[in-house]
């Protein structure tokens, strides 16, 4: 009887552990993004290397508030003091210290379209901007969906037309559009990125210079080159 008490208590131990393990390390969905945030300065060049030391070639250059992907999970530690990134072509080493580690959870986005929206936008992450612009983003994502955006000049329209109503940032959700000033023009919604949620989006930018990941489509943070100008949903 002794026995038996402990195997049960043994169990109920192990139950115990395993209720703890589950909450403190999540099992990420294949929909979701592991990222790496670079905390620089935009300004601020930070280079990627072919191996994790210093003394290694420099493969690539990106710059502070980008974001890069990774595979935390299987790769989550630090080597050296650097950490494994994707990149999309090869893979590389940025230093820990240039660096946060964060994840993108698309699938906990409870709207089904909205959470479409931002897996479609996610499967271009690394096209070449002269293959897909900011306006290009949008039309694919969204045509998911049944929403056409041909160019910007119509998100424009259905903007004035009040399809995309203006919201505050603290109504910003996964999917509603962010703009900013344009690079070449001076209007205040001259480019367009997507909403990712939790402080993310994902644009198509056209930057000078060809240092990685400039120039097509990447997840930054939502101030990133500068602060945005609009913020507006189509679902409202």
């Amino acid at each position: 009887m002794e026995k038996k008490k402990n195997v049960i208590f043994c169990c109920f131990l192990v139950i115990v552990f395993l209720t703890i393990i589950s909450l403190n390390f999540r099992q990420v969905d294949n929909e979701d993004i592991d990222i790496i945030v670079t905390t620089a300065p935009y300004d601020e060049k930070i280079s990627i290397y072919a191996e994790p030391n210093e003394k290694s070639e420099v493969i690539a250059e990106t710059r502070g508030q980008t974001c890069l992907t990774c595979n935390l999970y299987s790769e989550n530690k630090t080597i050296n003091g650097f950490i494994k990134v994707e990149l999309f072509d090869k893979e590389g080493y940025i230093r820990a210290t240039d660096c946060i580690r964060d994840t993108l959870y698309i699938s906990d986005i409870k709207d089904i379209n909205r959470q479409e929206v931002c897996k479609t936008a996610l499967k271009y992450l690394g096209t070449p901007y002269k293959n897909m612009q900011c306006n290009s983003l949008i039309e694919k994502s969204y045509s998911t969906i049944g929403i056409n955006y041909s160019n910007l000049s119509s998100v424009r329209k259905y903007n004035s037309n009040k399809v995309a109503k203006e919201i505050t940032g603290k109504e910003l959700q996964p999917g509603d559009f962010v703009f900013y000033h344009g690079y070449n023009n001076n209007l205040k919604d001259g480019h367009v990125g997507l909403y990712l949620g939790r402080g993310y989006v994902i644009q198509s930018t056209l930057d000078a210079g060809s240092e990685y990941p400039l120039g097509g489509v990447r997840i930054t943070k939502l101030v990133f080159r500068s602060e945005p100008t609009v913020f507006r949903s189509p679902f409202k």
